[in-house]
């Protein structure tokens, strides 16, 4: 059960993009696990939830994300180095709580 207080995280709009995207999920756990160092998120870097992401998948979920609070990041490099890759990825605080109750939301 989600915290009463958590709740002020979350509208309807973040709920319903954890339940139908993947990405979006493994990002935030993988940020969480990291936190608070910050790294260079890659579709690779996902691959240990499971099947490595497409990149337009892997794009628009990050940037979500950061257009959403959850995550900040300092460049998004497409084309530059062997794969697409999102420079001093990190969880914010909001983000984290979030990833805290990540389970609750998408069950």
């Amino acid at each position: 059960m989600v915290p009463r207080g958590e709740l002020a995280l979350v509208d309807e709009q973040v709920v319903d993009f954890f339940r139908r995207r993947r990405v979006a999920r493994e990002v935030m756990v993988l940020l969480a696990d990291y936190w608070p160092e910050a790294v260079t998120l890659t579709p690779s870097l996902l691959a240990r939830f499971g099947e490595r992401p497409a990149d337009r998948e892997f794009i628009e979920a990050v940037q979500w994300l950061g257009d959403e609070g959850l995550v900040a990041f300092e460049a998004l490099i497409v084309g530059g180095l062997p794969e697409t890759s999102f420079l001093g990825a990190c969880s914010t605080r909001r983000g984290l709580l979030l990833a805290r109750i990540l389970p609750d939301l998408t069950t």
